[in-house]
């Protein structure tokens, strides 16, 4: 079967919240392409297997997979509802290294990692460095600072909006 139309039919047991038969068809590829890796790790993050999403992220790299922006954004989101704050540095590492810092996606899955990982400094520091910030980062920092009880700074980002 064509890795396109396997793409599509794991997207599809995805959505319908079958995640094993999306697995089982990504297992069973003759041939993958970095759509059918996005794909099953959004898969997992969508239906909040976060450690298998972690998990899946990782072998890709050490296949030698590229990871696209939709992947990373993907496993950030994972790191970030598992805090898993060691892995999400990894993956900004990644990003980094790949020239995806400047994909708005990406930073804003940055800034929303770190601030549910509790490191407001790199949250900040994300949202700095991001050249124009969004809705999505501007929501992102507000709920980290939130989170962490710094109302203050809360408000004050949200009348900078």
């Amino acid at each position: 079967m064509d890795v396109s139309v396997i793409n599509v039919l794991i997207d599809f047991y995805s959505k319908c919240g079958k995640v094993k038969a999306a697995r089982r068809l990504f297992d069973e590829m003759v041939v993958r392409n970095v759509i059918s890796w996005t794909r099953m790790i959004a898969s997992y993050m969508q239906n909040s297997f976060d450690r298998e999403a972690m998990k899946l992220f990782s072998e890709m790299t050490r296949l030698g997979w590229k990871p696209d922006g939709f992947a990373c954004t993907s496993v950030l989101t994972s790191c970030g509802s598992f805090e898993a704050l060691d892995q999400g540095r990894q993956v900004h590492a990644y990003a980094i290294k790949a020239n995806l810092e400047s994909d708005d996606f990406v930073t804003n899955g940055l800034i929303d990692m770190y601030a549910k990982c509790f490191s407001l400094i790199d949250a900040i520091r994300a949202f700095d460095i991001m050249g124009e910030q969004n809705v999505v980062s501007y929501n992102a920092m507000i709920e980290g600072y939130s989170s962490q009880e710094k109302i203050f700074e809360a408000l004050d980002l949200f009348h900078n909006m």
